[in-house]
């Protein structure tokens, strides 16, 4: 039996991600957001952008900057029926990673000593790479976070920084300015986070010291839910979006019968938040999904 439906025609004709009550009650709108027109799809395809890593070697320093006119969000064009949209992702030359938020804006430049990146404008997130030998550092103006190894972001607003680790610990200095003709103090430590806690630092060198608050795994999920993959789909079959899932999700799909591949999505789904589309191939196509204790999820027609 074909499962495929017809191009859309009249409003009984819907796709399998269609908008009804159920994703209002789940409190799932933000993850998928349906009946996407054709002309969102195609202003996404327009500005198909992918960041690339320039590497400089100037005078033994080893510098990479990302450029005011470079587009920090990736979007690439998977298929004919398919767009994945996630924030661009960078390898530094020591191995870690930095993901930036669209709008983001940093220069990285590397010494024999120290590894420090300059956060222009916007928010980024970090995962370092362990070196006690060289300090990672992360300045905005007279603001510094500093880690060894560990992942945090840092968010530059008009008159603060936000600081939210989300592994290991960082320390937040404050650089202490001189007078010219006077030498150069070390930044002084004015907070420390461990994993799960922020801050906010007045970009004000004399702001009291910040602090720091906790934060739930939920509301640190929402605050970094811009780092999350999403995949567009318009019309595309199971066969073609399961491998797109499987690259982007911890959870590995798979279909019992080959025959299912032929049932089309329509939509956008948040790569954490796969049960979404578990639950709308339930209701519309009898599909269900067995979850194994590896981790795998099998799609099978329900008896």
């Amino acid at each position: 039996m074909n499962n495929e439906r017809p191009p859309a025609s009249s409003p009984s004709d819907r796709p399998v991600l269609h908008g009804v009550d159920w994703a209002v009650q789940a409190g799932a709108t933000d993850e998928v957001m349906l009946g996407t027109q054709r002309r969102v799809r195609r202003r996404r395809q327009e500005r198909l952008a992918l960041v690339a890593t320039v590497g400089l070697c100037v005078l033994g320093v080893s510098l990479w900057v990302s450029p005011l006119s470079r587009p920090s969000a990736t979007t690439v064009v998977a298929s004919r029926s398919a767009v994945i949209e996630a924030p661009a992702r960078q390898v530094l030359p020591d191995g870690s990673v930095v993901e930036l938020k669209d709008g983001a804006v940093i220069a990285v430049a590397y010494t024999p000593g120290t590894r420090r990146i300059v956060l222009q404008r916007g928010e980024a997130h970090f995962q370092v790479v362990k070196d006690p030998a060289r300090p990672f550092i992360v300045a905005v103006d007279a603001v510094e976070v500093r880690a060894v190894g560990t992942s945090f972001s840092v968010q530059r607003r008009t008159a603060q920084v936000e600081v939210l680790v989300t592994t290991g610990r960082v320390a937040v200095d404050r650089v202490v300015e001189t007078q010219a003709d006077s030498p150069p103090t070390d930044p002084q430590t004015i907070a420390t986070l461990d994993a799960g806690n922020r801050t906010l630092v007045e970009a004000t060198p004399s702001a009291a010291a910040p602090v720091v608050e906790p934060l739930t795994t939920t509301e640190m999920g929402q605050r970094l839910a811009w780092r999350v993959p999403r995949l567009e789909f318009t019309r595309t079959a199971l066969s073609e979006a399961i491998p797109m899932i499987n690259q982007h999700s911890t959870i590995k799909l798979s279909l019992a019968d080959p025959s299912l591949g032929s049932v089309r999505i329509s939509g956008l789904l948040r790569v954490d938040n796969v049960e979404t589309l578990f639950h709308l191939l339930e209701v519309e196509h009898g599909i269900k999904a067995d979850r194994l204790d590896s981790g795998e999820v099998i799609l099978r027609r329900a008896r």
